[in-house]
């Protein structure tokens, strides 16, 4: 998180100048994905496990391998999971049931797990073993990267001054 605000501090410093385009960072957008949080004790009562879980949400979601279909060179993953009518929203995702490996018993998702939405992120990049992100920018037609460098110095180096212990930029 700490990261991500000093990567918007530093583009907002670029989208200050003018002569800077399309600024960004390397990290993108980070994608939602579909978070689930068991209550091991609740799955217990109800007669199932964290993988019992685990496997229910896969066919709820991206699908369960079965098998594989061989077309002269080519091995095609044959995926089970529900139709896209069932899974399209988290509510469809929290009614799907979980099935017990154990007996014959079956929840609702919802039931044993608390369903949401949540972001992370998608990529992470490491420069010298630590957590890194690059922000860059283009100069505007007819500047120089330097120019675009030299208008944002002394807001960046500002920056510099009041940055958390364990972080910096480097330029």
């Amino acid at each position: 998180a700490t990261l991500h605000r000093l990567s918007e501090q530093l583009q907002g410093i670029f989208r200050a100048v003018p002569m800077a385009a399309r600024v960004r960072d390397d990290w993108g957008v980070d994608p939602v994905t579909l978070a689930l949080q068991v209550d091991p004790a609740r799955a217990a009562l109800a007669g199932g496990t964290k993988e019992d879980v685990a496997r229910s949400s896969a066919l709820a979601t991206t699908g369960i391998p079965v098998g594989t279909y061989l077309e002269n060179d080519l091995m095609v993953p044959i995926i089970l999971r529900q139709q896209l009518r069932n899974r399209s929203s988290v509510s469809d995702v929290a009614s799907q049931y979980v099935y017990s490996s154990r007996d014959e018993r079956s929840v609702p998702l919802g039931e044993v797990a608390i369903v949401s939405l949540a972001s992370q992120p998608g990529e992470i990049w490491h420069f010298n073993r630590s957590r890194a992100i690059t922000v860059s920018c283009y100069p505007t037609e007819g500047a120089l990267a330097s120019t675009v460098l030299e208008a944002a110095q002394p807001r960046i180096e500002e920056m510099v001054k009041n940055l958390p212990p364990g972080y910096s930029v480097i330029y």
